[in-house]
């Protein structure tokens, strides 16, 4: 607990040698189109990127008679994609462009309908320290060298935040906790902080969090050169968030995937 309790003065001194900044690739999932807009009638966008290629998909059109999709592989360029969207409806190509300032939050130009604001869908309330429960695996990356370092961490308890937080989820070692914060140069981040046994700061990372995975930045007291990734592998009940029983496949969302192929296979686009 000794060590808990210098963990919660380090983050309430705060973190000095931090200039945080936020990965900008789209995350995988649901997305949503903001402010109750929509494109050619659909509001709910599905996303999914793979190394630098990004897959686009979406219902449009009216409910429940004239519904078709838009869909097409594209490109990621740094922070920017570009997707030819082919419609199942008559086959036409439409060229859509889209710009990330983060991983949960972009922009995209649709032709003949303008800028529409996406953020990524969540479920869950990622502001409270509970949300973090579970075994995360941290690592950071030089900028320069390409080289880095990867821990293994488990929260199972939290502590009273700081005046700018929500609350401080803890690591077995009770060296290291993770705080999201709702002030300051670093709102609307998660702030990471390890200590060691003296009590002082031995890095820090300033992630974007969402769902299950968060990227950012990662800083220590000699550099700051790094980038920074967490991705959450086991839930608060040591469940596997990647290994799955063949079991479990969800037959719902496996027949949909099917009609889709059956249906819409022979269209341009498709592979």
């Amino acid at each position: 607990m000794k060590y808990s309790k210098k963990l919660a003065v380090v983050f309430g001194v705060g973190i000095s040698f931090f200039s945080a900044c936020a990965m900008a690739a789209p995350q995988s999932g649901v997305w949503l189109i903001d402010a109750g807009q929509n494109a050619y009638g659909g509001d709910v966008v599905h996303i999914d990127t793979q190394a630098n290629k990004v897959f686009v998909m979406f219902a449009a059109g009216a409910v429940p008679n004239n519904t078709y999709f838009m869909y097409g592989i594209g490109n990621i360029t740094g922070d920017d994609i570009s997707v030819n969207l082919t419609s199942s409806k008559d086959g036409s190509v439409k060229t859509i462009v889209g710009h990330f300032d983060t991983s949960t939050h972009g922009v995209i130009n649709f032709p003949s309908v303008g800028n529409r604001s996406l953020t990524r869908a969540k479920l869950n309330d990622e502001t409270v320290p509970q949300s973090m429960y579970g075994v995360w695996n941290f690592n950071y990356v030089s900028e320069t060298t390409g080289s880095g370092y990867s821990k293994v961490r488990r929260f199972v308890s939290s502590i009273p935040g700081t005046s700018t937080g929500t609350g401080i989820a803890v690591d077995t070692t009770n060296l290291f906790g993770c705080e999201y914060k709702t002030a300051g140069s670093l709102a609307g981040f998660t702030l990471c902080v390890e200590i060691n046994s003296n009590g002082d700061a031995v890095g820090a990372y300033a992630l974007k969090r969402s769902v299950n995975q968060a990227d950012g930045v990662y800083s220590n007291s000699t550099s700051s050169n790094y980038y920074g990734f967490a991705y959450r592998l086991m839930t608060a009940n040591l469940d596997w968030q990647v290994i799955k029983s063949v079991k479990n496949n969800d037959a719902v969302l496996q027949s949909r995937v099917f009609y889709f192929l059956e249906n819409y296979s022979n269209l341009p686009g498709i592979r």
